[in-house]
């Protein structure tokens, strides 16, 4: 029927959708029934096509690229951006990498992945729109198969275009009949030359017919039954001491947990969890979980090695390799083991809620990590806090990255919280300068007049003229001028320690001036300057003092210590050439 409906006469007629519940069979009528088919050239001139198979995973642009790769004949440059430029990508792909005059078939198995396992819709979307754009260009000699579970099938329909595909080229696979599970169980072991107890065929058949899954459990039951084995028959009596097929699975994961310590039980749930995705509204499926990420949240010693090895003796873990890594990877052998071990279902019915944040920590952790750690993509606001809180009080095991990514969020929440504090420090001062503002300009006048009155005592003649000056200043020139004038009246008389303490206030005053103004970089460099003058007054330093938001009685050296890690910026020869008392450039 497959072979069939590869050749309708349909312009979409090189894709295919094999759907069926789980177990149905589906990957085994693709790869054991129609690939062997189509190498031996049951379609016209199928023994030369090119065949490959992926399975989506975390990122089926990957996978695909690996796919492409595997059947290539040449080197192939530049195939992720060719890939990735956009949803035309595949097809020209096709063309670099196929001959011509030869076809590829692409078998995509467990497509449901890119529904569970992708955590960006961005990738996802690409992926589906450059299968979509390839099947739908008829020059492209690419064909695709792909095998999905039933319970996934709106999940393609929701992308339009893909949708169209799906609802013209769908093909069903239905649980076996009775009479097809027969001959399931006797025709492989006939050709060994081993013989089935009817008993047992009639026990296995009513186990599972109405069973999900039946192709895995029966997988097992038989295995199991094959090793209890007396001579060459298949006996009912080693299928019942084997658990039967519900139970064999099931029963020997038990086992094998309660013969461990605690320890090594905990690390056995840790890991199950971590296998398996929980379904929203669908079946929980297995997970892939690469060893990076597995030996990060379990350690790399013994306990998870002898865990791990336990499980795969009795064929309840599979081992594998990623395509693009070639880093090993473990997932739970048979789907079956999610419905019938109760202990996991135990373990997932009371931390369902902890493995989906768990998800969504892994996910987002993914996708810093990919955008190099942009600052951008941690976490922030009510996500954050539901994180931090789920965090502290959940048992499940976090990985590195996952643990980094949370702290770095908190970290940068922490230094938003400083600056909007420092922001709200900074507003309230300078609404406090403002109100004073008045009563500085004030302050300001009497010195500069308390200044010229002491200093006229004790003028000379030559004095006496700069003082005139100061007073035609004020009048005319404003008051900064006629503070010049003053000081230099007080050094033409030798007075320079009075006039370097007057020069040291007025510096000050300009800086609360200055920050009055709301500029607090110019405030800063001229109080730094008024403290930096020998005999600075005590006004000097708490106007410093002030703007360091530091208390008014802070010694001296601890001041200049805070000035020096507040990195003041230096006076420029503009500011310093406006405030006539300080030092020309």
């Amino acid at each position: 029927r497959l072979l069939n409906r590869m050749v309708e006469d349909d312009p979409q007629a090189h894709f295919l959708a094999v759907v069926g519940p789980s177990g149905s069979g589906k990957s085994s009528v693709v790869k054991a029934g129609l690939l062997p088919a189509l190498r031996h050239g049951r379609l016209p001139r199928s023994e030369t096509w090119f065949f490959a198979e992926m399975s989506p995973g975390n990122h089926p642009m990957h996978e695909l690229e690996s796919a492409l790769l595997s059947v290539a004949t040449s080197p192939v440059h530049n195939l992720a951006q060719t890939l990735a430029l956009d949803s035309k990508g595949l097809a020209r792909a096709i063309n670099q990498i196929v001959p011509q005059g030869h076809e590829m078939l692409l078998i995509i198995d467990q497509f449901e992945e890119v529904f569970t396992q992708v955590p960006q819709e961005a990738e996802r979307a690409a992926f589906l729109a450059s299968l979509q754009a390839a099947m739908n260009d008829p020059t492209c000699r690419l064909r695709v198969i792909i095998t999905l579970r039933a319970d996934f099938y709106d999940r393609p329909l929701m992308y339009e275009g893909f949708a169209d595909l799906m609802r013209r080229r769908t093909e069903v696979v239905v649980p076996l009949t009775t009479s097809e599970l027969e001959e399931a169980i006797i025709a492989p072991v006939r050709r060994l030359g081993i013989g089935v107890e009817p008993e047992l065929l009639a026990a296995i058949i009513a186990d599972i017919s109405q069973e999900p899954g039946t192709l895995p459990l029966l997988q097992y039951a038989l295995t199991e039954v094959f090793e209890r084995r007396e001579g060459n028959t298949l006996t009912l009596s080693a299928y019942q001491a084997s658990g039967g097929a519900l139970g064999a699975l099931a029963r020997r994961a038990q086992e094998l947990y309660e013969a461990m310590d605690s320890d090594r039980q905990a690390l056995v749930r840790q890991l199950f969890l971590r296998l398996v995705n929980i379904g929203d509204g669908t079946e929980d499926t297995r997970r892939r979980l690469s060893w990076e990420e597995l030996t990060s949240f379990a350690g790399d010693g013994p306990d998870l090695q002898y865990v791990l090895d336990t499980f795969g003796k009795y064929r309840l873990l599979s081992f594998d390799r990623d395509p693009i890594t070639r880093a090993p990877t473990v997932e739970i052998a048979h789907e079956a083991l999610i419905r019938e071990w109760v202990q996991l279902r135990d373990w997932l019915s009371s931390s369902r809620e902890d493995v989906r944040m768990q998800r969504r920590l892994s996910n987002a952790a993914t996708i810093w990590r990919e955008a190099d750690r942009n600052p951008g993509y941690l976490l922030g606001g009510a996500q954050l806090e539901e994180m931090e809180s789920w965090a502290v009080t959940t048992d499940l095991a976090l990985t590195d990255e996952e643990r980094g990514f949370l702290a770095a969020s908190i970290v940068a929440r922490r230094a938003q919280e400083a600056r909007e504090e420092a922001r709200r420090r900074l507003r309230e001062a300078q609404e406090r300068r403002s109100r004073i503002r008045l009563q500085i300009l004030v302050g300001v006048l009497a010195v500069v007049a308390g200044v010229t009155l002491g200093l006229s005592a004790f003028t000379l003649i030559r004095a006496n003229n700069a003082e005139a000056r100061a007073a035609t200043a004020t009048v005319a020139l404003g008051q900064e001028q006629a503070r010049a004038a003053t000081l230099e009246a007080a050094a033409v008389r030798g007075e320079n320690l009075a006039a370097e303490v007057y020069r040291s206030r007025l510096i000050a005053l300009y800086a609360q001036q200055a920050a009055a103004d709301g500029d607090e970089a110019l405030a800063l460099a001229l109080a730094y300057a008024a403290v930096q003058i020998d005999g600075a007054p005590d006004e000097a330093w708490a106007q410093l003092a002030q703007l360091l938001d530091m208390p008014a009685g802070s010694d001296r050296p601890t001041l200049l210590a805070a000035a020096e890690a507040a990195e003041i910026r230096p006076l420029t020869c503009e500011e310093r050439a406006r405030y006539s008392v300080l030092p020309e450039c």
